[in-house]
């Protein structure tokens, strides 16, 4: 009985920082090391890692920013909202004939 299969893998083509050799990663792990940043070896042993940002890093951040960004509008209207509370009193007051303070 004979039993056959095929499977395909995806790469991705990578050249050492250090040396220049050119060598080869599979995409997952190539996907995954972007996200986590850990280091890896090219085949003459030089570590090298990525540095920059990944998506998801870039996404986390811009919500971050767009939270706070929220959050700063938010006080403001509330910060508002309180002086105008403090002017409508004072008109109140002085309406009935009132020191403003």
């Amino acid at each position: 009985m004979e039993v056959s299969f095929y499977t395909s893998f995806k790469f991705e083509a990578q050249t050492c920082i250090t040396c220049g050799v050119k060598f080869c990663i599979p995409q997952e792990l190539d996907q995954k090391l972007r996200q986590n940043h850990n280091g890896f070896y090219c085949p003459n042993g030089h570590v090298q890692y990525y540095t920059g940002e990944s998506e998801a890093e870039k996404l986390r951040r811009e919500l971050k920013r767009k939270e706070q960004e929220v959050a700063d509008q938010v006080q403001a209207k509330l910060k508002m909202q309180a002086q105008l509370h403090e002017v409508q009193t004072q008109l109140k007051r002085v309406s009935k004939g009132l020191c403003p303070c």
